[in-house]
């Protein structure tokens, strides 16, 4: 796997694969069927499939790993490159013993490029179709040869040759996607032209065991830096051990922790100011006049800091008041590095002599000889936010400027301890990657301050890095494939999503804020509505008003009702709400941090209105009568599935997977819901209608399910539905359908009966139609096009 490219100082070889080939597998892949190979050398295809890794009846094992690693390795990429793959290429000795390597596998791809470019358009559209089927085609038997599920048969192949399968078939599929596309950055939203190779439990273990929390892995395997894949993990690795490191043991343990690191979470009664490192700790603390904070703030000032040193050396601070048009340069900084206090505005003298210097190589014209007459001012949320209990009201109001300042700010620099431990001078993707996996990337109070910078720094070991001047982020174009930039390009994604964010207006960053902050968390709860409204709102009263309380909820409520637009898509999020039993905020996301599936929100998507009353969405729905639906107790927030058929029973929808997402108070079953609200009826809002329609290539037709939104309707008018949102369900065509959308169209029918359906499975993809039961009890029913408006509570 050394064909990836290692980081500039290595802490790790690349983990070497052993050579399993036997003799009969020595010779070079010829040129014949590649899905004919087992069987040519005297092996059940269909027995590989069954996990029955057997040759005539025998436990063999090590022929078994030979086979495959001669065909999902040797073969495959023969297959792929449509060329002999000379096997002396890819193999070295290593301490007597052979092993695989794949120094050469960037010069088979190059002639494979050269090939490819010299072909008619039209052959080369060819080549690329047949190509891509075939990396569908190969995914079972990969998926065979490389995993181990539960309570099935190990794959013979070592762990390591699993690895180096996996990172084969991605290298392939994407130097692929690059020739005959010109694309390094294949989109997943279409899982018929993505496949980024199979994810193998070694490599996160590894991962596990260099200090990584469990959301670090999870955010690069479910797209929290671009389209990642094994290539993405396995650099990761190749970083090494994590330089701070963190308990994560209340990640492991908790569903947060899947989304968020909480390790950086941290109460204040046990915080200490951190020194530098080597620093006898003996050094004092400089500090802030609190007294003179209030003045400047009250003032409308900007509170600026310097740091000096007399002819004896010992450092002193220098504190003036400026307005905000001044050079001055704002540090970002993740609290639990150790550079806060909640006790004073102070910080060890190390700490601020060694800030000074940094923030004075900032600036284009200053150098390490700069003299303190040079000095750059900065601001510092530690040294320029009172703490003291009886400023509360100065706080608040120092809050509520932080937006400008960072704004305004000439520089902001970000300080982070696991940055500081390495070379600025290193590679461009291993900066992009030790960047993109810091923790600053994981709090969302720095999110604000990256977003509202215009010249944003990221200072190192030996020197600060403008990951725009650098050129990263527009990396990731070339003529030639290279994983060095495919790894670059996804490495530097969640900083290029910062910098988009900034450009979109108001509306698109409402939409875009659901992916920009799902993998954040911050300590305290209430923080969360100010960090999103600095983000999405310009009204200032607003801004004052959620400062104004200290209460989670009441903020909540501020932030929701000042945004007043939110995508129609979040009411369909598998997530729980707010929840509050008065109108008119009920349905919201409780959260918008570490939620359960990191959905992104289309541009595309519409924004609804949301006002007093409540949210008012245009989409189709059905209404049907509690008192007829199944009478089956709930599952704990899971209520019964039932079914739903048109009047001429030619439309059947499964209701399944029905989540109470309201409150952690579910009802005891649908009647419950009629009680819970004194509600009329049931309705059910569709996100999409009608259904998508689709011929598979075996002539087998299916509708793609969608999700609905369980509303508990409290009255009806004119073209109008009032009511409370209660939870989710997943809407699944089922019975003998229609064979065109034409027809689906037509079938859209106003009448509709509901029947009940006891004990059937939830179904979340329709690949058969399962027929209605013949004791179904029917329920009548009506389907309202999206010309109704929801007003939901």
């Amino acid at each position: 796997m050394d064909h990836i490219p290692n980081i500039y100082r290595p802490a790790l070889g690349h983990i070497q694969v052993p050579c399993l080939l036997s003799k009969e597998y020595r010779c070079d892949y010829a040129d014949k069927d590649f899905f004919s190979f087992p069987e040519r050398h005297g092996w059940d295809l269909c027995a590989i499939m069954r996990r029955d890794f057997k040759r005539n009846g025998l436990e063999t094992p090590l022929r078994a790993a030979s086979l495959l690693q001669a065909w999902l390795y040797f073969g495959f990429m023969s297959e792929v490159l449509k060329t002999e793959v000379l096997i002396r290429d890819f193999l070295e000795e290593i301490d007597g013993q052979e092993v695989i390597t794949t120094k050469s596998l960037p010069r088979y791809i190059n002639n494979w490029q050269d090939e490819i470019i010299s072909l008619p358009e039209i052959v080369k559209e060819e080549k690329f179709h047949s190509t891509l089927e075939f990396f569908g085609e190969v995914d079972v038997y990969f998926n065979a040869a490389t995993q181990n599920p539960p309570g099935k048969p190990h794959s013979p192949l070592p762990p390591e040759v699993r690895l180096s399968i996996s990172v084969l078939h991605a290298t392939l599929y994407f130097a692929m996607m690059h020739i005959f596309r010109n694309e390094d950055d294949p989109s997943p939203s279409n899982p018929k032209e993505f496949i980024h190779g199979f994810p193998i439990d070694f490599i996160e273990t590894r991962l596990r065991g260099q200090g990584w929390c469990p959301s670090d892995i999870e955010l690069l395997k479910n797209g929290g830096l671009g389209s990642t894949s094994i290539l993405e993990l396995y650099y990761a690795y190749l970083l090494g051990n994590r330089d701070v490191i963190r308990d994560h043991s209340g990640c492991e343990s908790t569903f947060i922790g899947r989304f968020a690191c909480t390790a950086f979470n941290i109460t204040e009664d046990d915080y200490k100011p951190a020194h530098v490192a080597g620093c006898s700790r003996d050094c004092r603390a400089i500090e802030v006049d609190q007294s003179w904070l209030e003045q400047v703030t009250q003032v409308g000032r900007l509170p600026l800091i310097t740091i000096s040193t007399d002819k004896s050396g010992a450092a002193y601070l220098e504190a003036r008041d400026s307005d905000y048009n001044a050079d001055y340069a704002a540090i970002s900084h993740v609290y639990a590095d150790g550079l806060g206090n909640p006790r004073k505005c102070a910080l060890p003298t190390c700490q601020l002599t060694r800030l000074q210097s940094r923030v004075n190589l900032l600036n284009n014209k200053r150098s390490a000889a700069a003299t303190d007459s040079a000095n750059l001012p900065f601001w510092m949320d530690t040294l320029c936010i009172p703490v003291r209990s009886d400023m509360d009201d100065v706080r608040k109001t120092a809050v509520r400027n932080m937006a400008m300042i960072y704004r305004r700010a000439q520089v902001v620099l970000v300080l982070n301890a696991e940055l500081e431990n390495h070379s600025c001078h290193a590679s461009s993707e291993e900066i992009a990657m030790r960047v993109s996996t810091c923790s600053w990337f994981r709090r969302l109070w720095t999110l604000q301050e990256g977003v509202l910078a215009c010249n944003l720094y990221f200072q190192f070991q030996d020197g600060a890095v403008n990951l725009e001047s650098q050129g990263l982020s527009c990396a990731g174009h070339g003529k030639r494939f290279s994983v060095r930039r495919r790894i670059q390009a996804q490495a530097i994604k969640p900083y290029t999503r910062i910098c988009a964010f900034r450009k979109m207006p108001r509306e698109r960053r409402i939409r875009e804020i659901y992916t920009l902050t799902h993998w954040r968390t911050t300590s305290k709860d209430e923080d969360e509505p100010y960090c999103l409204a600095t983000l999405l709102l310009a009204d200032q009263m607003v801004l004052q008003r959620i400062t104004a309380t200290k209460y989670f909820y009441k903020r909540r409520e501020e932030f929701i009702m000042g945004q007043g637009l939110f995508p129609v898509k979040t009411l369909f999020f598998l997530e729980v709400r707010v929840g509050t039993r008065d109108p008119p905020i009920g349905w919201a996301l409780r959260r918008y941090l570490y939620r359960s599936e990191p959905e992104p929100v289309p541009a595309s998507d519409p924004l609804a209105l949301v006002d007093e009353a409540g949210w008012h969405v245009h989409l189709s729905g059905i209404t049907c009568s509690v008192s007829d639906l199944p009478v089956k107790p709930a599952e704990g927030h899971r209520l019964p599935d039932f079914t739903i058929t048109d009047d001429n029973k030619d439309i059947d929808l499964e209701l399944s997977s029905c989540f109470w997402l309201r409150d952690q108070n579910p009802p005891e079953d649908w009647r419950g819901v009629l009680s819970a609200f004194g509600a009329l009826k049931i309705g059910i809002i569709i996100e999409q209608w009608p259904l998508n329609y689709h011929v598979r290539h075996d002539g087998f037709t299916s509708f793609s399910p969608t999700r609905g939104a369980v509303i508990a309707i409290t009255k009806e008018t004119t073209s109008k539905f009032t009511g409370f949102f209660c939870g989710t369900v997943v809407i699944s065509r089922v019975g003998s359908g229609q064979t065109s959308s034409h027809e689906i169209l037509l079938d859209m029918l106003s009448g509709f009966d509901v029947f009940q359906q006891e004990g059937s499975p939830p179904v979340h993809h329709v690949l058969q139609r399962p027929k209605l039961r013949k004791d179904a009890i029917p329920i009548s029913g009506q389907l309202f096009d999206e010309s109704w408006e929801w007003c939901i509570m």
